[in-house]
């Protein structure tokens, strides 16, 4: 037994043709019995797909509840709330199907490769008016077994697939069904490949072969594309089922190319319309071709063209950065950085000298490994390594890599470096790659140590030097360095933070574009080089000393001349050796200058005595003598007074 508001649940199925048109159905009203006094609400809920009206002249007891607020079931619409306060009740309702409005929009990008045609499309399904789970599309028959289907848009999942048994028409249909009826937009992933047919061979040229013309020009092939077409959901026979009303069925096209290919539009269906790429509605505004089309069924023929392409290297040392110290000792220490941008992603191959103790070498700054290569040949004196290039970042970004090692440099090991007074030193680069035409070096610049008494003269061959050392005439003796230039390197090849290696001694500074291996420099001992010029000068100028200033200023000119013709040639070290050469220049010019102040003098003093003795060893004119004699005997004296009278007249 119970007192107050009790609350009972009545839950019923009716049956009814839903799909029927003009349908009526009488409402069955629960009515309680043994009751004082009855009042309710009745509200009509349907789903999307129904379309409810109500029977005027069948409705009993029922009036419009304005105020009346009610939740409408879940995937139901509210169709109206009616209050009633007495009996007889009764209310008939007449139901029709709803159709449902579908609009598609098929999105097609196509990836033409070398052997294949990638195919993949986004098929959006806007559904209005009533929910569907049903959905049809059309894929042609050469790759209907092959394509793939998958629910892009959150919430919708394919349950099954089922393909047509017989195609029409050249075309397969495939029906998907959703886990669920939905509304609004369905997005369907479509995904298929298509082989690029065979080209056609051409004729042979008279005098020639088929083969020749073949592989002659670049042969072009044809393909037809072709997007997925969007069907109604059910088919026309299909019984049973609510009308579903496709509204239009649209959709746009690009294109896009492997590098290597070229292709071309040669036409298209009476639907189809070509379109720039920046018209593009659903799809990224970038391609090389682009359609659209209003209507189905749309296509596109497109020949394509492959070009003849020659291999291109496969990395790219656009900067090296090489830094040797050497001493009096066999081994020396070197560094080598490297901006390298290569298509490798796992090792790449360095050859260094044989016997390099090396260390781990760095990538971005980062350690990596290295192995010794034992399944290659190299050249002699070099030996292969594989480093380790495995990286983030694409295969179009640069990366700097850097070595440390240290390796012997003297090729006899009974002989040390810088043994002597002057001779050649040889330096073995690292290369990068096999030595083929796989691997590009654009610019290098190497840095060598020394000692403060070896001097580089000139540069070797394909080099240049990079000066930017001031002379200084105090310490000829002390090989001027390039520090500023060696400092810039770490500027130049991209390394900010710089890892640690230790330097002594002066240094020189050449720069190539080129990607030698052997570098072979002209070393002199700077004391020996010194005297060598400023002594030879010294001595040039000794010998001279006793010839005229004619001749003295011609060999002056002469060697001026030549200094400058020499010093036009690249690198010839003249400017280097003008330097060493102050001593000797500066003793010549004090001693001729001293020779031209102090014997002046005597040598006026020696002329004016010779004069004299001259004048007094002349026998006396005869008196007697005859005219002619005493004509030529006036005239001997006459010539000989103003030598005999020119500093001392009065004593003669």
């Amino acid at each position: 037994k119970r007192m107050g508001s009790i609350e009972v649940t009545v839950q019923g199925h009716l049956p009814f043709a839903a799909a029927a048109e003009n349908a009526e159905l009488a409402l069955p009203i629960p009515a309680p019995e043994g009751v004082e006094r009855e009042t309710g609400t009745l509200t009509i809920d349907a789903p999307e797909f129904l379309d409810v009206l109500t029977v005027d002249e069948k409705t009993t007891g029922l009036f419009p509840a304005r105020d009346a607020v009610v939740e409408p079931q879940a995937r139901m619409r509210s169709i109206g709330v009616w209050s009633f306060t007495r009996r007889p009740l009764a209310l008939s309702v007449r139901t029709a199907p709803r159709p449902s409005q579908v609009a598609g929009f098929v999105a097609t990008t196509v990836r033409v490769e070398p052997e294949i045609v990638r195919q993949s499309a986004v098929a959006t399904f806007d559904i209005r008016n009533a929910g569907i789970d049903t959905l049809r599309i059309a894929v042609p028959e050469t790759i209907a077994a092959d394509v793939r289907f998958q629910a892009l848009s959150g919430g919708h999942v394919i349950r099954q697939r089922d393909r047509a048994t017989a195609a029409e028409n050249g075309w397969v249909t495939w029906t998907l069904v959703l886990q669920e009826e939905a509304t609004g937009e369905v997005q369907i992933g479509i995904d298929w490949d298509l082989p690029i047919p065979a080209a056609p061979a051409q004729a042979a040229p008279v005098g020639g072969n088929a083969a020749e013309a073949n592989g002659g020009a670049a042969s072009e092939q044809t393909i037809t594309i072709e997007p997925a077409r969007i069907l109604p959901p059910f088919a026309d026979d299909q019984a049973g089922r609510r009308r579903v009303i496709l509204t239009q069925a649209r959709g746009e096209m690009r294109l896009l190319r492997h590098e290597s290919l070229s292709i071309t539009a040669d036409s298209q269906g009476d639907t189809t319309e070509p379109i720039d790429v920046r018209e593009l509605e659903k799809l990224d505004a970038d391609g090389y071709l682009a359609y659209r089309y209003f209507a189905q069924p749309a296509s596109a023929v497109v020949k394509i063209r492959k070009h003849q392409l020659h291999e291109v290297a496969a990395t790219v040392v656009s900067r090296a950065a090489v830094e040797v110290v050497t001493e009096t000792q066999q081994l020396a220490a070197w560094r080598v950085r490297l901006r390298i941008t290569t298509s490798e992603r796992q090792r790449l191959r360095i050859d260094l000298p044989a016997g390099s103790e090396l260390q781990a070498p760095l990538l971005n700054g980062q350690r990596t490994t290295v192995e010794k290569a034992t399944d290659v040949t190299t050249a002699e004196n070099m030996t292969a390594y594989y480093v380790n290039v495995s990286r983030s970042g694409t295969s179009d970004e640069s990366f700097l890599l850097t070595l440390q090692y240290r390796c012997p440099i003297a090729a006899d090991n009974t002989k040390l470096p810088y043994d002597g007074q002057g001779s050649r030193q040889l330096l073995r680069l690292p290369q990068v790659g096999d030595g083929g035409g796989a691997t590009v070096v654009q610019q290098v610049r190497l840095a060598v140590w020394a000692p403060d008494d070896i001097s580089f003269l000139g540069a070797p061959a394909l080099w240049t030097r990079d000066r930017t050392a001031s002379a200084s005439f105090s310490d000829l003796l002390k090989n001027p360095s390039d520090t500023a230039a060696a400092a810039a390197l770490n500027d130049w090849i991209g390394d900010s933070a710089g890892s640690e290696f230790a330097t002594q001694g002066s240094v020189t500074v050449f720069r190539s574009t080129g990607s030698e291996l052997v570098v072979e420099l002209l070393w002199w001992k700077r004391w020996f080089l010194l005297g060598l010029i400023s002594g030879t000068l010294a001595v040039v100028g000794l010998l001279l000393r006793r010839t005229s200033w004619e001749n003295r200023i011609s060999m002056v000119l002469l060697a001026a001349f030549a200094a400058v013709v020499l010093s036009l040639r690249r690198d010839s070290g003249v400017s280097d050796a003008v330097l060493l050469a102050v001593p000797g220049v500066g003793l010549v010019a004090t001693l001729w200058l001293l020779g031209l102040l102090l014997g002046r003098r005597p040598v006026a003093a020696g002329l004016a005595a010779a004069a004299v003795t001259v004048e007094l060893s002349i026998p006396p004119a005869d008196t007697t003598a005859v005219a002619g004699d005493s004509v030529a005997g006036n005239s001997e004296n006459s010539l000989s007074k103003p030598v005999a009278g020119s500093d001392e007249g009065g004593a003669a």
